[in-house]
């Protein structure tokens, strides 16, 4: 009995050293690990400032592959604690606290590494939130950048309008310059036919005057004409008798043949016989050339000018009625000058 004690006090022994080995063994690795995990905590308050989310989860993954790694070692220690205790209950002899002692401070270091896992954890989750926020950030910004790619070719195509634009106004200012200068332009003609309307309004007034003068000088000399009818008819015998007026007798057809060039000046569409040679547009008759001659002033207007053509050019088929009755210029040749 007292071998078998003995025999069993030195067994107990011999696994009380290799536990207490294999405790000391443990310890050194918790050891490791709890420096391992003093690093793993100083380096996450870093993650915050990188700079990008995809940097982020690079760093999420590896530390959590290293508490992945902590963790299953965890286990294993929790492990070997069990089978420690498993012996312990079978080790009924001997003294056990220095074990005990052990396993509180393997126990505490597993606590301790749940905490640190804990916070591992936590400090994870709050990155993976920071994460979202960034790529809901990442989201907004791509967003904002296709916008303002739109932004921008809207930008190139205002600035092409624009350009446009300030081509057609510098064509419209131009162009209105060139109105401002025909509208001034047209101001001064019109500023000067004014001044030629008021004097052509005075001389009508003159002329009215002078007509009035003249209508009443008229009705004064009416019964002075009648007075003078008859002395006008001897007077025409006398020329008729000295050859100045005509001097030939009537042939089949009414007309007679003038000896004297004769001047007819162009009155309201007719042409009517005159004693003297008008101005502006002239008829000449030229008995011994047997022709008529219309000249025609450079002064006359295009539609009086084309009136008297118009009556001249039928004159020599008809021939042309003077005072005493009698027809001239039939088949006469018709010349026309300033034409």
């Amino acid at each position: 009995m007292n071998n078998r004690s003995i025999n069993l006090e030195k067994q107990t022994r011999a696994k009380v050293e290799k536990l207490s080995m294999e405790i000391a063994e443990r310890d050194h690795k918790i050891q490791q690990l709890t420096t391992e995990l003093e690093q793993l905590t100083a380096i996450l308050p870093s993650v915050s400032t990188v700079s990008t989310s995809a940097d982020m989860v690079v760093l999420i993954k590896e530390h959590q592959n290293k508490i992945d790694k902590i963790e299953g070692e965890r286990l294993q220690y929790l492990q070997v604690i069990k089978r420690l205790k498993d012996e312990k209950q079978k080790l009924k002899e001997g003294d056990y606290s220095e074990i005990e002692k052990e396993l509180d401070e393997v126990r505490k270091t597993a606590q301790q590494l749940q905490k640190e896992k804990k916070n591992l954890g936590n400090k994870v989750s709050k990155l993976q939130r920071q994460i979202e926020h960034l790529n809901v950030q990442l989201t907004y910004v791509e967003t904002y950048k296709t916008k303002s790619e739109v932004l921008v070719e809207d930008k190139k195509e205002l600035l092409q309008q624009i350009k446009t634009l300030e081509g057609r106004i510098k064509t419209q200012t131009v162009a209105q310059e060139d109105l401002k200068r025909a509208l001034q332009e047209t101001e001064e003609k019109l500023k000067r036919t004014l001044q030629d309307l008021d004097e052509i309004r005075q001389k009508n007034w003159k002329i009215n005057l002078e007509l009035e003068q003249v209508k009443t000088e008229l009705s004064k000399s009416r019964d002075l004409n009648e007075s003078q009818a008859d002395k006008i008819k001897l007077l025409k015998l006398q020329l008729i008798a000295a050859g100045e007026i005509e001097t030939s007798a009537s042939n089949s057809t009414g007309t007679s043949i003038p000896i004297q060039k004769k001047y007819f000046d162009f009155v309201k569409n007719l042409f009517v016989n005159v004693s003297r040679k008008p101005d502006g547009i002239i008829l000449e008759l030229e008995p011994l050339k047997r022709r008529w001659i219309l000249t025609i002033g450079s002064q006359i207007s295009v539609v009086e000018k084309n009136k008297a053509l118009r009556v001249a050019r039928s004159i020599p088929g008809t021939g042309l009625r003077i005072p005493n009755g009698t027809i001239v210029g039939k088949g006469y040749e018709l010349i026309v000058t300033g034409e």
